[in-house]
């Protein structure tokens, strides 16, 4: 039942609305005293939302200076998208927020960080041009609401308390007709108690917009609904990671050989998903074996790949698969998987690629198999090699070893931090939410964002550094530990911290790459799949 609260007088009409709209309930008083938007005095109904919203700097207002009371905040106007997400961000993500490096238009920040979550189905593009200044309606502001939660790991409402929801919304009937999508959020929103109907009834009005005061209204439910105890978990640690057997295990029948995947799987992937994973990118995998998988061109075939299975609507992501060649049964998996691993957090879409995508996939198996694990290394030695020449030649190819020492020079040089993104994370979240389309090393909003973070003007630059630096002797590899985004990596439940094994302590002959086999080999398949570094070498 819900109650009744007085507001100093008489409802009106207005008043009314927001009611039944948003079912008003008390918050917390904002600091006593003297309003900080002139047009939201302390008799306006949303005065406490506003000034709640305010205090927790989710909002700003539209002019004026709230500081001094002379605030301009528009209580009337509708709500656009650019303000929305801007309030959301600002309130619930300040620090990727401050590690944008795009901070023009005002909203572009908010945005970024909007679509690097995959808080909205509407392309980072699509937002940043046409639909910044455009009022959100009910629908698109329930979908948003929906997403930031999951983001949060707060605990949605179940199947039935939808379901229940559903019953008392009056056009219910209406919601989906023209968006099969939109049934499971608004249903989730008057669930949460976030959103309410727009009348007594309880319509809802999907295609209807909500004021700039109404929206302080939902924000301030949402940021009470996040600080009661126990209804988040941290992202990291919402739920568990897993792996499952898929199709054709049949034709792989050594238990030795799934084991070392699964063992792959627990130990690395929980890495890659804490760094690059962005708090969207599946936590389930499943893996399925094929007789061969044929490739076109000169190389006949695969040893395996990642491929995308389904598309989830609701999460407005690919579900991937990876799927294994039973011709290349004999030959250890972890090498391969794990960089398969390493494309399954790549959450890009329409990426126009020919060396980012497959030598940062390279990087992960590299960093977060080998170079994190002893053991690992020990049976597959990757040997840093100071005065070879072929790092200097690296030209942005799909030339995996060489490719290496680059990335690990980047996160050497220009690191992740708790006060901002560094190189490769910038470009990684920068082309997740299509800031950066392109990895053409002339691409200028690739360059943008390298020259934002490093203070040269591209990518080339970095490259020339880094030469600069092996042949001064300024800089050489000998293993991650020390390195100062190892923190993101470390501690995560349920994985072992990495051991960071060092160039030094490899006792292999240098320049070797002898990998384990998962039962013993037959000469000619030893023959026959020889690695030789490149993970992308097939028969």
């Amino acid at each position: 039942m819900r109650k009744q609260h007085s507001y100093g007088g008489k409802l009106t009409a207005l008043l009314l609305a927001a009611v039944l709209t948003l079912g008003l309930v008390p918050i917390r008083a904002s600091a006593a005293g003297t309003a900080h938007f002139k047009d939201v005095p302390s008799t306006h109904w949303a005065y406490s939302y506003v000034e709640r919203a305010y205090s927790d700097g989710a909002i700003s207002g539209t002019g004026g200076d709230p500081a001094k009371g002379t605030g301009v905040f528009d209580p009337d106007a509708k709500m656009t998208y650019s303000q929305f997400l801007t309030m959301l961000m600002s309130a619930f993500y300040p620090e990727e927020m401050a590690r944008v490096t795009v901070r023009t238009p005002w909203y572009a920040p908010a945005i970024q960080v909007a679509s690097s979550r995959q808080l909205t189905y509407i392309s980072q593009d699509d937002l940043m041009n046409k639909y910044a200044g455009a009022s959100i309606n009910r629908y698109n502001m329930s979908w948003i609401l929906v997403k930031l939660l999951e983001d949060k790991g707060t605990a949605l409402p179940t199947e039935n308390e939808r379901a229940a929801a559903a019953a008392k919304i009056a056009d219910w009937d209406k919601v989906g007709t023209d968006n099969k999508s939109w049934p499971y959020y608004v249903s989730a929103v008057v669930a949460a108690g976030l959103i309410s109907g727009v009348d007594d009834r309880g319509t809802f009005d999907g295609a209807g917009y909500i004021t700039r005061g109404a929206a302080a209204v939902i924000y301030t439910k949402l940021a009470d609904k996040l600080s009661q105890p126990g209804t988040t978990t941290p992202p990291s640690t919402a739920s568990k990671f897993s792996i499952t057997k898929g199709e054709g295990w049949e034709l792989i029948p050594d238990p030795a050989y799934w084991n070392e995947v699964e063992e792959t799987f627990n130990t690395v992937y929980p890495r890659l998903w804490a760094r690059w994973g962005g708090d969207v990118a599946q936590k389930e995998i499943t893996v399925n074996v094929k007789k061969i998988l044929p490739l076109s061109g000169d190389r006949k075939e695969a040893p395996m790949w990642t491929g995308s299975t389904n598309y989830d609507h609701q999460k407005q992501l690919w579900e991937r698969n990876i799927e294994i060649s039973a011709h290349f049964k004999d030959v250890a998996p972890t090498p391969c998987f794990a960089h398969e691993l390493g494309h399954v957090v790549q959450i890009y879409s329409g990426l126009d690629s020919s060396w980012w995508i497959e030598t940062l996939a390279s990087y992960a198996s590299f960093r977060y198999c080998f170079y994190a694990d002893d053991g690992v290394l020990a049976r597959g030695a990757l040997r840093y090699i100071g005065d070879d020449q072929g790092l200097r030649n690296w030209r942005f190819e799909n030339d995996y070893y060489t490719a290496y020492w680059f990335f690990a020079y980047m996160d050497s040089r220009y690191p992740t931090t708790p006060q901002g993104y560094g190189l490769i994370d910038s470009i990684h979240f920068a082309m997740a939410s299509k800031q950066i389309t392109s990895d053409n090393i002339n691409d200028p909003n690739l360059n943008a964002v390298v020259k934002k973070v490093t203070g040269l003007s591209s990518i080339e630059q970095v490259r020339q550094q880094y030469v600069k630096e092996l042949d001064a002797g300024t800089w050489a590899f000998n293993g991650f530990g020390g390195y100062a985004d190892n923190y993101i990596t470390e501690n995560i439940p349920g994985v072992p911290n990495p051991t960071y094994p060092t160039v030094d302590g490899l006792s292999l002959c240098a320049g070797a790459h002898t990998y384990a086999v998962s039962g013993q080999a037959s000469s000619g398949t030893a023959a026959d799949h020889l690695v030789d570094g490149n993970l992308s070498t097939v028969s």
